[in-house]
């Protein structure tokens, strides 16, 4: 490739440069199947997260105490 310029008051200069082609087609199937994988195995993690129950995340006091009543307690003194 060569580029001649000419400047309003009749100054010039002309570059020269040389590109060389890489092929890159051959790698976008490749990196489709890597983004697409990672995305998914992202989106089946979050998938999972979301899906699992309160329990199982939270453990057996996720609901709170159980309940004293009156019986319990007059149990416990004794």
């Amino acid at each position: 490739m060569k580029l001649t310029v000419t400047a309003g008051g009749g100054a010039h200069d002309a570059a020269s440069t040389t590109y060389t082609a890489v092929p890159l087609w051959p790698l976008v199937p490749a990196a489709v199947a890597v983004l697409g994988a990672g995305t998914g195995a992202g989106a089946w993690l979050l998938r999972r997260r979301r899906r699992a129950p309160q329990a199982a995340v939270a453990g057996p006091e996720a609901d709170g105490p159980e309940p004293r009543t009156a019986v319990a307690e007059a149990g416990a003194d004794e």
